[in-house]
């Protein structure tokens, strides 16, 4: 929807400016949409928040087996509690996030993906312990990976 405002605004402004040349529209346009393009550059930082909780929160149901399955779920049921642990903090600071003016959003959201970056890279060391752990192909149709699916890469 604010994208259909400014594309009417910007069609208004070069229509009047071919049938009025003589009073053009006198206004300036990062004045007009400042607000609203910090609008929703908020919002599609929650959208990859949003995102982010929907892939990590499969990690609730994993459970990776072979020799090293029981260490390797234990890691990622670590990985799922520190992910949680990480969305709390968001879900109860003290201010409405889709408040612009609240620049201590922009701080907090980058920690936010700072520690998800971290939480991924564990989740790529346990990927990859679990195809070491798998045992050397035999004949007959072999799982080409383990049972681990990690969360896939959202927006950042």
């Amino acid at each position: 929807m604010c994208g259909l405002f400014k594309s009417a605004y910007f069609d208004a402004k070069a229509r009047s400016s071919t049938e009025v040349p003589d009073n053009p529209w006198d206004v300036q346009n990062g004045a007009l949409f400042t607000r609203l393009d910090a609008f929703l550059e908020r919002c599609r930082d929650l959208l990859d928040l949003f995102r982010t909780v929907v892939q990590f929160r499969k990690l609730e149901r994993i459970e990776i087996g072979g020799n090293k399955g029981r260490s390797l779920s234990a890691s990622v049921v670590q990985i799922y509690s520190d992910f949680n642990g990480l969305l709390e903090v968001i879900l109860n600071l003290p201010y409405d996030v889709l408040d612009v003016e609240v620049k201590q959003f922009d701080e907090d959201f980058y920690t936010f993906r700072a520690e998800i970056k971290e939480l991924e890279r564990r989740l790529g060391s346990v990927r990859s312990q679990g195809f070491e752990d798998q045992p050397s192909p035999q004949p007959g149709p072999q799982p080409l990976t383990p049972a681990l699916t990690l969360p896939g890469p959202g927006p950042h």
